[in-house]
Formats: structure tokens, sequence, C-alpha cells
């Protein structure tokens, strides 16, 4: 099957955008200039002579900077499955002389994604989740209108956005929610799908089923049934989804699972991926239970202990077969002194909430991170408004030891504002494995 991949021109070179990851490369402009003549069909030698022509260079130098646009190709698995860009782009984009040659992440252009939260409620109440905590005090569901996502949308095109996350609650039950996957394909924006895997239906998979769409990521968090009613709060649903998984599965859909690991399924972790992976999943993430996405029960009773996490990872060596299987605890001790990743919101992302309001996490409503509303502000204004600008430098944020003299601020930017916000009520307080 034919893998696609997206490009798009920046002051200091160009953006590379793997369809099936999701990863995303920053290369220099020449790079730029022979992927976007990518088709499968012409020759390295051919390459080479257009690259040659254009930066009046050598054929010897030329066919270098070929063969190591070609061996990158052949790093992110794209040059084997013939990979060609979404859209022919115009090589015209990428003549230039770019000075660095490396893309500034803090000054990208315009976002690489967006996340469209289609809706903020669900048909789960799970425990460890954020929304059900928002549901139970919640009076009326919002749903992000068809109109605002073609609105988005259109924007996202015109500024070179290379992907959509659809997401919730369950955004399945916004009713127009394969309208605007469909929406995105049309406009060549990579979609990607995140579901609880309740609502599947033959008219979503033959959507999903586009050689244009992402991932989609399905929630499943234990094979015991009795876990399973007791972490969603709902009976008899166990064996519809797992159904569901397996029908993705046969579609030829590249489907990712998501598990959150919590005191309530963590001795069950190893049966789960044996489940799983007989149902044909090929790849499963588990997630230790996070502050940030503290749920209906609260967070002392879900929060794995360090010994709990070495028993899953026991699990996990006993049980792994053939899907590939992720672990990560962004608390746990034993990561010591290592720096946390840095939060792409802002700097590489946006999310648009159901009422339009656009920040930069779905799990931070807090107004300092909202940063303007899609119905009456264009992307690329909230994009480069003096407030996100603001943000993305830290400015006015009162910085405590050892953020303050720390040579990886700029790397990890004090950690994840929201679970910092969960255990300390300040955003930007240092993360607690520093």
């Amino acid at each position: 099957m034919t893998r696609f991949f997206g490009l798009r021109q920046e002051p200091g070179g160009a953006l590379v955008v793997d369809r099936r990851s999701g990863k995303h490369w920053c290369v220099p402009p020449s790079q730029g200039l022979i992927y976007s003549l990518w088709d499968g069909k012409r020759t390295i030698r051919v390459l080479a002579d257009i690259v040659g022509t254009t930066y009046d260079v050598s054929y010897d130098k030329a066919i270098v900077a070929v063969c190591d646009s070609v061996q990158l190709l052949k790093q992110i698995n794209l040059y084997a499955d013939m990979a060609v860009p979404l859209r022919q782009s115009d090589p015209r984009k990428y003549l230039f002389r770019a000075e660095p040659n490396t893309v500034d992440l803090g000054v990208l252009s315009a976002p690489i994604s967006v996340e469209l939260m289609l809706t903020n409620t669900c048909n789960m109440r799970c425990a460890y989740c954020y929304m059900s905590a928002q549901q139970a005090t919640r009076r009326k569901p919002q749903y992000l209108p068809f109109s605002l996502c073609s609105k988005i949308l259109n924007e996202a095109a015109s500024i070179g956005l290379q992907r959509i996350f659809i997401s919730g609650g369950e955004p399945m039950l916004n009713p127009d929610a394969n309208r605007v996957i469909e929406a995105a394909v049309e406009r060549g924006i990579f979609p990607y799908v995140s579901t609880n895997g309740l609502l599947v239906t033959e008219e979503f998979l033959d959507i999903l089923s586009l050689p244009e769409v992402g991932f989609v990521q399905v929630s499943f968090d234990t094979a015991d049934k009795h876990e399973f009613a007791l972490i969603t709060g709902k009976q008899h649903i166990f064996g519809r989804v797992a159904h569901n998984i397996k029908k993705i599965v046969q579609r030829g859909i590249d489907v990712r699972i998501k598990t959150v690991v919590t005191r309530l399924n963590c001795t069950n972790i190893g049966p789960t991926i044996a489940f799983l992976d007989a149902l044909g999943v090929s790849e499963i993430e588990l997630v230790a239970a996070s502050p940030s996405a503290s749920g209906r029960d609260g967070l002392s009773n879900l929060m794995l202990t360090d010994k709990e996490f070495a028993k899953i990872q026991e699990q996990i060596a006993v049980h792994w077969n053939h899907a590939t299987v992720h672990f990560s605890n962004p608390l746990a001790k034993d990561l010591g002194k290592k720096t946390p990743k840095m939060c792409g919101g802002g700097i590489e992302s946006l999310v648009v909430f159901p009422d339009g309001d656009v920040g930069i996490c779905s799990m931070l409503r807090d107004s300092r991170f909202v940063f303007g509303n899609a119905h009456n502000k264009s992307l690329h204004n909230i994009w480069m408004c003096d407030a996100l600008a603001r943000f993305r430098r830290l400015d006015g944020v009162q910085l405590r030891e050892p953020c303050i003299n720390c040579t990886s601020l700029e790397t990890c930017r004090t950690g994840c504002f929201s679970i910092s916000k969960a255990l300390f009520d300040d955003p930007f307080h240092p993360f607690p494995t520093c």
C-alpha cells in the first residue's frame, strides 16, 4: 500500500510529515525540493540532475544530496513503501537558500497539527478520565459544529497544516464526525481519530479505510469483563468493543490501542496484551494514570506505586508476542534526573474546544492557556498572536528553582503543564521528576 507524506515550506527549510506514524522531520530546502519531486518514478540520477541545475552545483554534490534524502526516507520506512507526497508539492516553493539550514520549532509559520474536540461528552464514564469528572458537573453537552470545522479545515489547508486529531469526549457522538474526517482528507490533511470503540459503524469503517487517514486510536483498558465494567462505568459493552476492534483490524486499518494503567487493572495487563495480540492489534500504548486526567474516582485510588509499575513491566515481558508495546509513566521515580519531554502545545500544535476556544492542551481550560476563539479569529491569527508568542517565551512566568538556572529549560519548558496544575495548582511548577 502506498504511504503518503506531507511537505511544507518553512523559513529555514522544509517540514516532512509521515502520515502513518505522525512523526515529523525538518530538512534543508534542497531536500524539500527533492521530496517535492518524489513520485516513485523519477530515478536518483534524474533527481540529481534537477538539484545540480537548480542550485548550480556539481553532479557529485547533487548525487550526495539526493542519496542523503533517500537515506532519510529509508530511516523512516518510507522509501521501501514507495511513499509519495499526499499532494504533488510545487517545487518552486523550495527554490531558496536558508540561513541557518534548519527549522527552529519555536518559530514555525503555522502549527503542524490541530486537535478538534468534536464534543465534551462521552458514552462512557471511565474512572480515570478528566472528561468523566467534568460531565458530572456540566449542564449541557457541547458539539463543535460542522460549519466551524469546515472553516478551520479550510484555514488549516491554506497554511499548510499537516495533521488533524479528531477527539472528544467520544467524537463519534457528534453527528458530523464522519463528515469532518472526510473533509480533512478532501483538503489534503491527514486525519487521526481517537475513539472508545463503541460506535463503530460500516460508514465509519469505510472512512477509516481511506489511505490518507492516519491511525485510529481505540481506548481499551482490560481484557477482564468485570474490570472493564468497573473502569468504564458501563455494563455489558465489553464484547461489543472487542468485536469492533477486531472489525477495524480485519479492514486493514492502522489501529493503536491505548490502555490507561491504574490500580483497577494493573494485575491484568499481561492477559490484556495477550488478548489484544490475538485480535491482531499491532501496537499497544500503555500509559500510567496521570493526575491531569483524574476522573470520577479521584487520584489516590488510581495512581500506581513504584512496585506496581515494576510488576507491570514484568507482565509485559512475559505476555508480549507480536504487538509493539510501549509503556510510559511520566511520574516514575526511576526517571531520576532525566529532562521531561517538551510539551508541543503552542509550539507545534493547538486544540480547538467544542465551544470554539483555541488552546494548547485538551486538559487545560485555564484562561492562561486559551488564546482566542475560532468563531471570530483565524487559526493563523491565533498562532501569530502576541499572547501565544509570550507564552512560548514563558514571559511573565514566575519560575522557581531548579528551573530558573536550568540549561534544559528551553527543552522541557518546566514539564507537563496539566500535571503540574493538578499536583501543585501551578502549571509552571517545576516537574516532580526534576
